[in-house]
């Protein structure tokens, strides 16, 4: 229900460690504001500190492993008031190292799907330290932090004057001297929902939580077990001061102690100074070594609604309230089974407490259930009471009647933690007896109707006209009906955000049972996981996010695996290339498995046996071992059996030479005279009439030359 991650920047380049970069490191120097970084686990563990001063993601692939060799910035260092930075899906563990994991010193951290272990502060967070900086944001979901500790403040984490938010997280063997798991001190909201925290331990306040604020205080859905304060301010899992308002609901303390017995007490909250409003959260099994098993309010204002406190124990006096300062007003709450040594095994007030439309019963305990300190300190009202062995309340509270103290028809169930088992029965005199008109206590009865006929009573049952409906009913997916009554709906899980699920196994919550929301579908037809549907370039009914040829409508029609845009052979196997040569066998005219003269042409196509194909300087296509004339292009054609590059009479027969003087006849002026016209006279000597004079000068005109 919240393992999914938020979508990438589909416009931020990917810088990829080691592919890209050799180390994370380099990665950060090569990016730019707003990159992703990805770091491949398999090139790992990696041991560098990595100091971040941009806008970046930093997401792990393949179990990234990150073990900081500086005992001093640790992992990951962020410092700048404009950096946004996101780190997801690696581990970072300082198990034996003795030193901080991440520190952010300025600006803005989203840790999603981290594991920390092992982290040990020189003072304060021994996972991450948030410095004091009032616009730092620390953002934790679906993390796991596992054996942290600092000898200051902050086991786990510790914020100084900085917002943190925290969900879908736990904590567990984590400790230091306030806050066991994690400090605030500031001005800044601080939110948390669906955490949990196991064995945190402070050996001063907080065993969990040590919240010293101004700012607003949201905790829902959570679990507080097995923590421990052991200071005079108490508080086994959370301790707050200051003028804050803190809202606590839908959680559950577990066996959480107070281990100082002068001390202020708590066994599992202590308040000082705060506006507090709890709601339907549920105390079991806390103890106090001095007041206040479960809870103690010491100024302030403090209201607690719809809680269930079973089987608390206070040392000194309060086995599940304890309050002194402030007012404190408790109503629709049940509080079973508690014990104290002094006075007030359920309730000790030393400053105004109301207790209203409540049930107290089965303390077995001889002190007083209900105990006022001064006269009129606690006033009791519309309220159910129930075989409490010291008496329901004494002669210092204050009586405003109206209370039921016959049977209520509730069977506990000791040792169990059950919230269920403090719900009356059908027919109990406390339902509709509160001053409201609902039922005395944290949990309303069943009102006496069963119109469908399931067995089970509204309010209980949320439709009592559909015998389907009804707690404990399996849960129908997308069928837009809360069918077991715990006020969610499951939708199929819609992680592409295509509006169609991927699965019919995979499901989110929905609160509004609509299954529209975000990562939400009705259905679970997603054709392409992980992709959207509706995307397809080539309009084949196959998701391009999930089609081997998303711009081939054919994809690959003739099922060699490659698609018909890219084949090179169409009908045949390209996979299927005897020869080598790149071109598939089914489109290959030379595929003879010899190349006898090793030129790279198949024998049933080579042109030139024996000689290198590949080689043909005049490019006329014949090879120059096979080429007659390789310089020339046109070879010889005049025919005349002399290649054109050296053919000395072009167009004519070379071969011509009747003077024998190397110039063939149809080149020669003096084709029967092989020295042709050694006087230069213009006349071949053949016919020369004058030789070695100019036949050509003839006074007299006579024939014969004047030489």
């Amino acid at each position: 229900m919240w393992w999914f991650l938020a979508p990438l920047d589909a416009t931020a380049g990917i810088v990829r460690v080691p592919l890209d970069a050799a180390t994370i490191s380099d990665a950060v120097g090569l990016a730019v504001v707003g990159d992703v970084i990805e770091i491949d686990g398999s090139a790992g563990p990696f041991t560098e500190t990595v100091f971040v001063d941009k806008s970046l993601v930093i997401v792990g692939t393949n179990n990234v492993e990150w073990h900081p060799v500086d005992p001093t910035h640790g992992a990951l260092w962020v410092d700048s008031t404009s950096a946004v930075v996101s780190l997801s899906t690696v581990v970072l563990d300082a198990t034996n190292l003795s030193r901080r994991l991440v520190h952010l010193v300025k600006g803005e951290l989203t840790l999603t799907d981290v594991t920390l272990r092992g982290g040990v502060a020189p003072d304060d967070g021994g996972a991450i330290l948030a410095g004091n900086r009032s616009a730092n944001v620390l953002t934790v979901a679906d993390c796991v932090f596992e054996d942290h500790r600092a000898p200051g403040v902050g086991g786990a984490i510790a914020v100084v004057n900085g917002s943190l938010t925290v969900e879908r997280t736990t904590f567990a063997r984590c400790n230091a001297r306030d806050g066991g798991a994690i400090h605030v001190d500031g001005s800044e909201a601080v939110t948390m929902s669906d955490v949990g925290f196991d064995r945190s331990v402070a050996t001063d306040r907080g065993g969990a939580l040590n919240l010293r604020t101004t700012g607003a205080v949201d905790l829902q859905r959570a679990l507080f077990a097995n923590g421990s304060a052991g200071g005079n301010r108490g508080g086994g899992a959370i301790y707050v001061e200051g003028p804050s308002t803190t809202e606590v609901s839908q959680s559950v303390f577990l066996s959480n102690h107070a281990t100082n017995g002068g001390a202020e007490g708590g066994g599992a909250v202590h308040l000082r100074g705060t506006t507090g409003t709890f709601a339907d959260n549920l105390w079991c099994t806390n103890d106090s070594a001095s007041n206040g098993g479960a809870l103690a309010v010491r100024g302030g204002s403090m209201s607690v609604s719809h809680d269930v406190f079973l089987e608390n124990d206070a040392a000194t006096s309060g086995g599940a309230v304890f309050a002194s300062g402030g007012t404190t007003t408790l109503t629709h709450v049940s509080i079973l089974g508690g014990t104290t040594q002094n006075v007030g095994s359920a309730i000790r007030g030393a400053a105004p407490v109301t207790f209203r439309d409540g049930f107290v019963g089965f303390h077995t305990v001889v002190q007083v259930a209900t105990s006022s300190q001064n006269a009129g300190d606690v006033t009791v009202g519309t309220s159910g009471w129930w075989q409490n062995a010291g008496g329901n309340w004494d002669g210092d509270t204050t009586n405003d009647g109206g209370h039921v103290t016959t049977n209520p028809m509730i069977t506990p169930s000791p040792g169990t933690c059950d919230r269920e088992s403090v719900r009356p029965a059908l027919g109990s005199p406390l339902i509709r007896a509160a001053s409201d008109g609902q039922t005395m206590g944290a949990l309303e009865g069943p009102s006496g109707s069963d119109d469908d006929h399931d067995g089970f009573y509204a309010p209980q049952d949320c439709d009592d006209t559909n015998a389907a409906v009804h707690p404990g009913a399996a849960e129908v997916v997308a069928n837009g009906i809360d069918d077991d009554c715990d006020g969610i709906e499951l939708c199929y899980r819609d992680l592409d955000q295509d509006t169609n699920g991927e699965s019919e196994n995979a499901t989110v919550p929905s609160t509004d049972l609509d299954c529209d929301d975000r990562f939400e579908s009705d259905n679970h037809l997603d054709l392409c996981p992980g992709h959207d549907d509706y995307v397809d370039a080539d309009a084949d009914g196959v998701p391009d996010g999930c089609d081997p040829c998303p711009l081939d409508w054919f994809n690959d029609s003739d099922f060699d695996g490659t698609c018909d845009t890219d084949d090179l052979c169409h009908g045949e196997d390209d996979r299927l290339d005897t020869d080598g040569d790149g071109t598939p066998n089914g489109c290959d005219t030379c595929d003879a498995p010899t190349d006898t003269d090793h030129d790279g042409v198949q024998d049933d196509c080579d042109t030139c046996p024996g000689e290198d194909d590949t080689i043909d300087t005049d490019g006329d296509g014949r090879p120059d071992g096979c080429d007659p004339c390789p310089q020339d292009l046109l070879d010889d054609s005049d025919g005349d059996g002399v290649c054109d590059a050296d053919d000395l009479c072009p167009d004519h027969n070379d071969n011509v030479d009747s003077d024998g003087d190397g110039q063939p006849n149809d080149c020669d002026p003096c084709p029967q005279d092989a020295p042709d016209d050694t006087d230069g006279d213009g006349v071949c000597d053949a016919d020369d009439v004058c030789l070695a004079g100019d036949d050509g000068v003839d006074t007299d005109g006579d024939g014969t030359p004047d030489a």
